[in-house]
């Protein structure tokens, strides 16, 4: 008798689970669709892009026949390993690849360190106009870079007592073809003071009103407090300060005409027009390979940063 009437009170459970059950098949079958041809549009676009990595790779390993040869190679038929060394020796990439890191490193030293104490000052500082202030220099970086270049330009050549200049800065060059050229118009970065800022904003102040109270100054607090906090947001913008300066192409190339002080992207668009001023053939083989060399250290320092990397992203979120 017990048992009759356990088994109809589970009979009724039981039925109603596969009711359940056969309802939600097709609810859950249209969100795996869903969630599929998102996976294949995610797939699709991910190959798009590096799919011309793979062709630049591709390239720089075929010999001058297989690349002009139809039709197209997918995969090298020889791997020509020679194309690197080629690239490295008569395309000069050593020299431009010395005269990039110098750019690149001094930029990120130059901007990490305005940029920190900018926003220290607009995050954490009180001063009479500090909004105002802020919100002109973020005008500023709305204005269209081509704008600027004609008065760099001139600002750049017209320094005085430098290049030939006299105290008025006429008479000489300036700074014109020097590596100081490219460095410091970007020792200070707008959108840096920005992501910097927000960092700051998202912090406590407990540590830095502790440190005040026990006699420490603004730069001690900056220092000892600040800094140390601050290191995953300074590590991001360090690493998004020395990607740009890295590619950076149409600036060096106003400011600098002698060979020796190109940086890569200019070498590599000498390197361009030395081929197709020779025998009218661009050998893209080694040009490919210094284009691999090219984008390798980048590459490299996003792969083993990319947890600072996200982490800063992460904490510099913006506050209202």
């Amino acid at each position: 008798m017990n048992t009759k009437t356990i088994e109809d009170v589970r009979q009724p459970e039981t039925i109603g689970k596969k009711q359940a059950a056969r309802q939600s098949v097709p609810f859950r079958y249209r969100m795996s669709l869903q969630e599929s041809l998102l996976f294949v549009l995610v797939i699709g676009l991910a190959l798009g892009m590096i799919f011309p990595f793979y062709w630049m790779v591709n390239i720089s390993l075929q010999t001058r026949e297989e690349i002009i040869t139809l039709p197209l190679k997918w995969l090298p038929l020889s791997f020509v390993w020679e194309n690197y060394p080629r690239a490295w020796t008569i395309g000069k990439m050593g020299l431009y690849t010395q005269n990039s890191i110098t750019v690149a490193l001094a930029h990120v030293l130059l901007q990490v360190s305005t940029c920190t104490l900018a926003a220290y000052a607009f995050a954490r500082l009180h001063f009479p106009g500090k909004n105002p202030l802020f919100i002109l220099l973020l005008a500023t970086n709305m204005i269209p870079w081509p704008v600027t270049i004609i008065p760099s330009f001139i600002l750049i050549k017209s320094i005085p007592l430098v290049g030939g200049n006299d105290i008025l800065g006429a008479g000489g060059t300036g700074l014109l073809n020097t590596l100081w050229s490219i460095i410091l118009p970007g020792a200070v970065n707008v959108i840096g003071i920005f992501f910097l800022r927000q960092f700051l904003l998202n912090l406590p102040t407990e540590l830095e009103d502790a440190a005040r109270v026990d006699g420490c100054n603004e730069f001690g607090v900056l220092w000892y407090i600040i800094v140390p906090i601050c290191v995953p947001g300074m590590a991001t913008f360090a690493l998004l300060s020395f990607e740009t300066s890295w590619n950076s192409f149409i600036w060096p190339l106003i400011m600098l005409s002698r060979q020796a002080i190109f940086t890569l992207p200019v070498g590599l668009r000498a390197f361009y027009d030395a081929g197709a001023a020779g025998d009218n053939f661009i050998d893209y083989g080694p040009l490919m390979a210094a284009s691999v060399l090219f984008i390798l250290p980048v590459l490299l320092i996003f792969l083993a940063a990319q947890r600072v990397f996200v982490q800063g992203i992460a904490l510099s979120g913006i506050k209202g």
